[in-house]
């Protein structure tokens, strides 16, 4: 896999998306390509990337795809004037100029009685910020021989003769749009009955794609997916939009899982990725290097975490914490007894998270008093949750797992992350060092010493991220409305109005040295933690004189950032 920069691929990852302090964010994703495409498209929350909602969409040949999470009552829903087919389909409008039917997210993952039930921070209103996903599960073929399947009705298993019946140019031509509707969205549940296209059986227990002659199954992915999202606050009169990290190659075989379900997810891809290894050394220029993430997993189970089958992705079962025995089996994290040949390849999570690994993260922050200023950054490690929520022993009061914990032990994550999610806290904790100027030079660093707002409960001396997507603001002027829960205020010194700023991934020491994470396959080593995000600055004109007039101005910033190693 690789990270396009042209912006266009298989799999989309959204930083963010909010429905806080009056924001609306609208999420497109556009098919560049002329093929059939199931995508599967996952909101999560900011804390721990729970899904919050997810479902399939369909895109015809050059479809584009909308939505928008607003927020209704205490939590966000997500609303579509798109007809672009779904299954659920009541999700997609029925016709042009439309609303489909309201999908409210869900708390059934953290919440009470969930599967990673949190004791605090639980309600709906987590529902109201996270980030995006969307997976392309692969091609819907030309027709079902394509792929050695028999003919089969899209709502039964039965063979059929003749092209007519044929359930893949049958599923196309439902898909493909004419007048602005597509030709029969119907088709597209009956496919997934019992007996349709789609359906499988024993889908909760059977690793992959279910290859067998049964089902019709998709073609491999093509990429040409390309997204965006759209911050609107209609109260303030901003707009500001970002780009949805991209990246190609991500799977190498059509994966087309149940719908209702979890998978495909982050760590489905395939186990290799083409990773920028830049070096600040004369003596070893920057340079891409493959990164072999099955081997990144073993080193992880031999050095801190868990064992290497706790990190390998598997399809239509959830881990269990507390569980033995095969997760395929019903059991949970110890042993695995299968996995599927180029897809859902153990170390594809190892090889994502080095594609995405970062040492530093930079951009600029604007807090002009002039012009009411205010600056957010926004950063979202995408992989983390697959990596902190791994183990059932309890998690103890060292959240960092540095002096007082032993490497190995049980509230370690597998690197690069260093601390297990903590239910009773909702938090797993990454520290980072800061270092600010402002434009002309002047420098501030800060290591230790410094309280952030709120204060973490066991170590206010020390500087974290402690959740999936983080939103950080200066000097409590922030723009995105962002909740406690994952907002953090850096207290800029006199002086400090405009600048940039910078943030270390790893342990502060002395002299301002920090401490990177590291992710290696025994050959390779990258240094830092796999994020994504951007800032967003926000600029309010007083000197506006027309009565009732708005003179306010967003705008977002992709951020800058370092990739370094040891080699």
């Amino acid at each position: 896999m690789v990270q396009n920069h042209d912006g266009t691929g298989q799999l989309l990852m959204y930083p963010i998306y909010t429905a806080n302090g009056g924001n609306d964010t609208y999420i497109s994703v556009a098919n560049t390509t002329a093929d059939y495409k199931a995508v599967k498209v996952r909101f999560v929350d900011a804390m721990n990337s729970q899904d919050s909602l997810d479902f399939h969409l369909y895109l015809s040949p050059q479809d584009h795809w909308s939505g928008v999470v607003t927020k209704e009552g205490d939590g966000a829903v997500l609303k579509t004037g798109d007809t672009s087919c779904t299954v659920p389909n009541i999700l997609a409008a029925s016709a042009v100029g439309q609303l489909g039917t309201t999908a409210p997210m869900r708390t059934f993952k953290y919440g009470t009685g969930g599967a990673e039930a949190d004791a605090i921070n639980n309600g709906l209103d987590r529902t109201l910020e996270g980030h995006v996903e969307i997976i392309e599960m692969g091609v819907v073929p030309a027709a079902s021989a394509s792929n050695g399947v028999a003919q089969l009705a899209p709502g039964s298993g039965s063979a059929t003769a003749g092209a007519a019946g044929d359930s893949a140019l049958v599923l196309r031509s439902s898909i493909k749009h004419v007048n602005g509707v597509p030709g029969n969205c119907a088709n597209l549940e009956t496919a997934w009955r019992t007996g349709g296209a789609f359906f499988y059986t024993d889908q909760e227990n059977t690793p992959g794609d279910a290859k067998a002659a049964t089902h019709l199954q998709l073609d491999a992915p093509t990429g040409g997916l390309y997204g965006y999202g759209v911050i609107i606050n209609v109260p303030d009169g901003t707009a500001a939009m970002f780009d949805a990290v991209a990246v190609d190659g991500f799977m190498d075989d059509g994966y087309h899982p149940t719908p209702g379900d979890d998978e495909p997810g982050v760590d489905d891809g395939v186990d290799n990725a083409t990773v920028y290894i830049g070096d600040s050394t004369a003596t070893n220029a920057a340079t891409y290097q493959d990164f072999d993430g099955a081997a990144a997993a073993v080193l992880a189970a031999n050095g801190v975490g868990t064992t290497p089958v706790a990190v390998t992705g598997l399809e239509h079962v959830d881990p269990q914490r507390g569980k033995t025995g095969s997760r395929f089996a019903g059991g949970g994290n110890s042993t695995v007894t299968a996995t599927t040949a180029g897809n859902d390849q153990e170390g594809s999570l190892q090889a994502l998270s080095a594609l995405l690994t970062r040492a530093t993260v930079a951009n600029d922050y604007v807090l002009e008093p002039g012009l009411n200023a205010a600056t957010d950054w926004v950063i979202t490690f995408p992989t983390k949750r697959d990596f902190v929520n791994l183990s059932a022993a309890a998690v103890a009061a060292n959240p960092f797992g540095g002096a007082g914990a032993t490497a190995g032990a049980a509230t370690d994550a597998p690197a690069p992350f260093t601390s297990q999610w903590d239910h009773s806290k909702t938090e797993a904790c990454e520290q980072i060092a800061i270092s600010y100027w402002d434009r002309e030079e002047g420098v501030n660093v800060i290591t230790s010493g410094f309280d952030f707002s709120p204060a973490p409960v066991t170590t206010p001396d020390v500087l974290a991220l402690c959740t999936e997507s983080n939103i950080l603001n200066f000097n409590s002027k922030g723009v995105l409305g962002g909740s406690s829960r994952i907002t953090k205020s850096i207290t800029l010194a006199n002086g400090f109005n405009n600048g940039w700023a910078r943030v270390s991934f790893g342990v502060p020491g002395a002299g301002g040295t920090v401490t990177a994470p590291e992710l290696s396959d025994g050959s390779e080593i990258v240094k830092g933690l796999p994020v994504i995000g951007f800032a967003i600055q926000k600029y309010v004109n007083n000197s506006a004189t027309s009565a009732g007039a708005l003179a306010n101005y967003a705008g977002s910033i992709g951020h800058h950032f370092t990739n370094t190693n040891d080699n």
